[in-house]
């Protein structure tokens, strides 16, 4: 059969199929279209991204070049590749804070991006040291057993255990001197190690203490006296911060990087209650070096800071109280022979605060003495007490006066004048002269020297004192010059009318006048109402050098005449001086409610465990004991009371020495303080009876607490004295216009 094609139906049926043809082509050119357009937008976004990426890197480096520069200075970033791309950026203003900086990134194909940004500029990196020393920075450590009511504050260590014994160490630093807003990068604890006990190593973990605590009454029972803790041997956080390895075969340094709890203390998240240190288990007393012990092994916390320019960013250290010297004294406090250091003519002497060290050898605590000596053209470095620690020559001969520069531009320094080639010379404390500048100008006899370091007017800070008695021509004309450390004179103090020969010249701490040593035997106060007292009449005749004692306020002095430097102050208030072998002396200007009255023994103080002795452990000739060979001293005390219901403010200070014979030790002496006539005690301080101390040792306490019409002290006896004492001397209760550490 033959088909025949049916030409018109044919064509309708083929034009839906092309229909769809076309709408299928058109959806996917629509569709390819569309997916190009979207690879464009794409490439274009990653590369707005990737320029981003680039600029803000340029914006970055930048930043880190304008932290480096430390405020000042800013300069532009040039171009800079990175990778296959670059950046560059300029900043403005160029210097201070805040700033803007422009980054512009280029990429490798040529696109460009700009970002402008305002960011703060903090200064250059900071780093200083705390030490303990001051009432906010204390150390301590606890002791369970037979010690948990010990108290270990003036121990030369600290000890850290969990093995024969259970021992903590606790630790505070002061932050109050952290400039406000500074950013802390850093913090590092570090502690001397010693020894480690019969474990020979383990782990000293740092934790965070919970509860404020009192470094002179913590112990393992008490965090303060007849507070408990409420875990014996510290409240403290479980989870240390860091810890660190210790072992007896590598003694020195130990770091703990607790820079995270630093900061929450800085910010105030956490209140500041100081540190804890604990030993791994069956670690055997961790022995560190204490704030008690050598300068350079204390304890310290390291911190690393910087703030926003234009702030102020130095650590504001303290340094203990500066006691008022604005006062006429009448009474002599104590004195020591220059003649028995071997010295010919003393003719000044310079305040040396603990830890500065001299000729190599460091001042203890309480400070030290610098004399020089004109005749055997020497430096006599000396305690508190007139012990000598050292000597040294003069960098040249005929020297007279002495004062270290403790800020400004020769800061560390010893300013010296020598009298005979018209100089002052800027000595370092090894003795070599590093500068000098002449005062023919104004003086052809430079005589006395001291230094202007914080007065009220703030005018001449950071200035030197030079006494004379003749002007630059060579004649007769006293005068205090006040001199920059360039040696520019600044001013002229004509003191022709108080005496010709002005010699010792110091100022008189936090005020605008000025002590001058006469050689008429006075030594006059520059704007002062009462213009001079009589320095022969305390035993400081032919008075040549004077300086102040900034730990007590006392006026110290040269004496010629009797070869001594003297120790001047007031008396107020109560105070014992054990001169004779009585219960009853009254030294000061106030008398004491009773004689002092012994507990434990009814014998006098001729007898007992409790006397009135002489002794070379005295600071005088006389002084009071308690202790013996082999005794026990639980109970036995000596205890005397004083009406401070006048006082707004009361200081307790007195010297002790202990001294232990035949390597003898046990026992322990607590010093306590009661406002009820004895009805409750607190205690402010024990002394264990463990070690001997070189000289007699001065503390200070603030009583205001206790203030009553029946304020009693008394010194507690505690334990078995092996061949033990505790010497005590010049106990004193005066008004707290200054604490002294």
């Amino acid at each position: 059969m033959t088909l025949q094609r049916r030409s018109g139906a044919a064509g309708l049926a083929l034009l839906p199929v092309v229909l769809v043809l076309l709408t299928v082509g058109s959806i996917a050119f629509l569709l390819n279209h569309q997916a190009a357009m979207h690879t464009e937008i794409a490439a274009h976004s990653a590369g707005l991204d990737e320029a981003r990426y680039v600029a803000e890197a340029g914006l970055a480096h930048e930043l880190w070049r304008l932290q480096q520069a430390d405020c000042a200075g800013y300069t532009p970033l040039a171009a800079t590749a990175f990778g296959d791309h670059g950046y560059e950026a300029s900043v403005t203003p160029a210097s201070g804070t805040p700033v803007t900086i422009e980054a512009k990134a280029t990429l490798a194909g040529g696109e460009t991006h700009s970002l402008t940004r305002q960011r703060t500029v903090y200064s250059a990196p900071k780093t200083d040291d705390l030490q303990p020393g001051s009432a906010a920075s204390q150390d301590t450590y606890l002791a369970d057993g037979g010690a948990a009511n010990d108290n270990f504050e003036q121990a030369l260590q600290m000890l850290v255990g969990d093995g024969l014994n259970d021992e903590h160490a606790l630790l505070r630093f002061d932050l109050s001197g952290l400039p406000a807003g500074a950013r802390l990068s850093s913090a590092v604890l570090e502690l001397n190690l010693e020894s480690v006990g019969f474990s020979g190593s383990g782990t000293a973990s740092v934790h965070r203490v919970t509860q404020g605590w009192l470094a002179p009454s913590a112990t393992w029972n008490q965090y303060t006296p007849s507070l408990p803790w409420v875990s014996p041997g510290g409240d403290y956080e479980t989870t240390p911060i860091a810890s660190a390895s210790v072992d007896d075969t590598l003694p020195g340094p130990v770091q703990w990087d607790i820079t995270g709890l630093v900061k929450d203390w800085a910010d105030a998240t956490v209140p500041n209650e100081g540190l804890l240190l604990s030993a791994s288990a069956s670690t055997d007393d961790v022995t560190f070096t204490s704030s008690e012990g050598a300068c350079t092994q204390r304890p310290k916390l390291t911190l690393t800071y910087a703030c926003e320019c234009g702030l102020p960013c130095q650590l504001a250290q303290a340094t203990g109280p500066v006691c008022d010297g604005d006062y006429l004294p009448d009474a002599n406090l104590g004195e020591f022979s220059t003649a028995a250091l071997g010295a010919s003519d003393i003719w000044d002497l310079s305040y040396l605060p603990e830890c500065t060290t001299f000729n190599g050898v460091e001042a203890p605590n309480g400070g030290a003495w610098l004399l020089v000596d004109y005749v055997n053209d020497l430096f006599y470095m000396t305690n508190m007490a007139g012990t000598l620690l050292t000597s040294l020559a003069t960098p040249s001969a005929n020297e007279l006066g002495v004062e270290l520069i403790p800020s400004g531009l020769w800061a560390g320094h010893l300013a010296v004048t020598d009298e005979t080639l018209d100089t002052v010379y800027f000595v370092d404390l090894a003795g070599a002269i590093q500068g000098s500048f002449s005062t023919a100008s104004f003086t052809q006899h430079p005589v006395g020297v001291g230094f202007i370091a914080s007065s009220a007017a703030g005018t001449w800070d950071n200035h030197l004192l030079i006494s004379s008695d003749k002007d630059g021509s060579g004649l007769s004309n006293a005068a205090i010059y006040i001199v920059d450390q360039t040696g520019t004179l600044k001013n002229t103090i004509d003191v022709s009318g108080d005496t010709p020969q002005p010699w010792g010249v110091a100022h008189v701490m936090g005020t605008d006048k000025i002590l001058v040593a006469s050689s008429s035997g006075t030594v006059f106060v520059i704007d002062m109402a009462t213009a001079d007292y009589d320095a022969a009449a305390l035993g400081g005749a032919g008075p040549q050098g004077i300086a102040l004692n900034p730990r007590s306020g006392d006026h110290v002095l040269v004496s010629k005449t009797n070869t001594k430097v003297v120790y001047l102050n007031r008396y107020l208030g109560y105070r014992d001086e054990f001169n004779n072998n009585n219960y009853n002396l009254d030294d000061g200007p106030l008398s004491w409610s009773g004689n002092w009255q012994e507990a434990g023994e009814n014998d006098g103080p001729g007898a007992g465990l409790l006397q009135v002795i002489t002794s070379a452990n005295c600071e005088s000739t006389f002084c009071a004991r308690i202790g013996g060979h082999q005794v026990n001293i639980t109970g036995r005390d000596l205890s005397r009371e004083a009406d401070l219901s006048g006082f707004t403010s009361a200081i307790l200070s007195f010297s002790y020495r202990r001294a232990l014979t035949g390597g003898g030790n046990g026992g322990s002496v607590i010093l306590q303080v009661s406002a009820n006539g004895g009805g409750s005690w607190t205690s402010l301080q024990s002394y264990p009876l463990t070690a001997s101390d070189v000289s007699q040792v001065t503390q200070s306490f603030d009583i205001t607490p206790y203030i009553s019409a029946n304020t009693q002290i008394r010194f507690l006896g505690a334990g078995i004295a092996v061949e033990c004492n505790f010497h005590i001397d010049n106990v004193w209760i005066q008004p707290g216009e200054c604490v002294s550490p």
